[in-house]
């Protein structure tokens, strides 16, 4: 079963973000909190770290996200361990080490090509930015 969301935009304000793909300049993840039984999304932005309770387990928050236009793959988190110093400071670090995939990739892209590469997303969870 899939315990956690990982959600690709295209918004972001950071002074480098029209180097990166567009559709794909942002990247966060919302997990399912087992002891308050609710979806917690990690979101590293421009002005900080923000940790959010978004909504009840039960919500369809993937539909949720896809209906406001979001991409969305549905992962299962695996208990790993980060180990410095090859955790990057963005968006893309943030939520490979919170829902622990292990990957080498740098950019929201390249997160979505690791996804899809290794089908530890579930394809019926994505959605077009577009539709």
């Amino acid at each position: 079963m899939s315990d956690a969301l990982v959600i690709f935009e295209h918004n972001n304000l950071h002074p480098l973000s029209g180097l990166l793909k567009p559709g794909y300049r942002h990247v966060w993840c919302a997990v399912i909190d087992e002891r308050n039984h609710s979806w917690v999304g990690h979101d590293l932005r421009l002005d900080g770290y923000i940790t959010t309770a978004l909504a009840d387990a039960e919500f369809p928050l993937a539909q949720y996200l896809r209906d406001h236009g979001k991409e969305v793959f549905a992962v299962t988190r695996r208990a790993r361990r980060m180990v410095g110093p090859f955790i990057w400071n963005n968006c893309v670090g943030v939520t490979k080490s919170v829902c622990g995939i292990d990957s080498l990739a740098f950019t929201p892209w390249q997160l979505r090509q690791h996804i899809i590469k290794t089908a530890s997303g579930d394809p019926a969870c994505r959605a077009s930015l577009f539709t």
